[in-house]
């Protein structure tokens, strides 16, 4: 019987061995996968079901994890119930920025190789040749939790956080600022206020001024509109850890008016 136990041991032994030697290429795996996929971002980010393929991939490099585990069905933000009748059921919940907020994830390390990807994915969908094209997805109810995913990946890289922001953002590099016209029809969207918030939450100090530069003249009707609301909340918020002399300017356009309308 003793003969026997450490046989057995060292079946288990060399079995563990085995499991081991096959953990090893699996990172060699994944960026094989990414290789396959590269190129093709855009189009994956704007396939109902692709999308959901490049936030699962998104998540893996950065190594983000949701603190509370979303029910095991397809789609983040789907309840049981609305799996059970499609994700274009009628009980299906609209994915909503705050899935997407900083506090509801956890970020785990991750290999070296996956950052590099990480930064190589995120400079090429910002690049000049594709802002505009990767600005209109924003406004796309399968491209924008992509890319508030992607915001959320690359909240520790400024730089990279600013690339992307300012393409969203549709940035002129002359004026200083954004496309002042896009940033309010992006507020207003359904979608494209979820984007919005999203930036704001995680755009440097200068951006945050030039986007509140940009809402100047709106920000009584931005208030009263329907999502646009969402996006003046975000930069109230924010701009509280900014120079008082940002939120004083943004209270001053509402204030005389607010008091009217009530």
């Amino acid at each position: 019987k003793g003969d026997d136990d450490e046989g057995r041991g060292e079946d288990e032994d060399e079995g563990e061995g085995r499991d081991e030697a096959a953990l090893e290429p699996l990172e060699k795996m994944f960026q094989a996968t990414c290789d396959e996929l590269a190129g093709g971002w855009m189009e994956i980010m704007m396939d109902a079901r692709g999308s959901h393929v490049l936030r699962a991939i998104l998540r893996a490099l950065s190594g983000l994890e949701p603190k509370d585990s979303p029910p095991a069905v397809g789609a983040a933000g789907d309840t049981p119930a609305a799996s059970s009748k499609g994700r274009a059921g009628k009980g299906a919940q609209k994915q909503t920025h705050g899935h997407f907020r900083p506090a509801n994830w956890i970020r785990h390390p991750v290999p070296k190789s996956f950052g590099e990807r990480l930064g190589t994915i995120s400079s090429e969908l910002a690049e000049e040749d594709a802002a505009a094209e990767l600005s209109e997805m924003s406004l796309n109810s399968a491209a924008a939790p992509v890319l508030q995913m992607l915001l959320l990946a690359v909240r520790s890289k400024p730089s990279l956080v600013k690339g992307i922001g300012r393409a969203l953002l549709r940035w002129d590099s002359e004026a200083g600022g954004p496309d002042k016209e896009w940033v309010r029809k992006m507020s207003q969207d359904e979608c494209g206020s979820h984007m919005m918030e999203a930036l704001v939450e995680v755009l440097p100090a200068e951006e945050v001024h030039a986007l509140v530069d940009a809402l100047r003249g709106s920000l009584l009707q931005l208030s009263r509109q329907r999502t646009a609301n969402h996006v003046v909340q975000r930069l109230l918020e924010r701009v509280t850890a900014l120079p008082q002399v940002c939120i004083t300017c943004m209270c001053g356009r509402v204030r005389g008016h607010a008091w009217m309308s009530g």
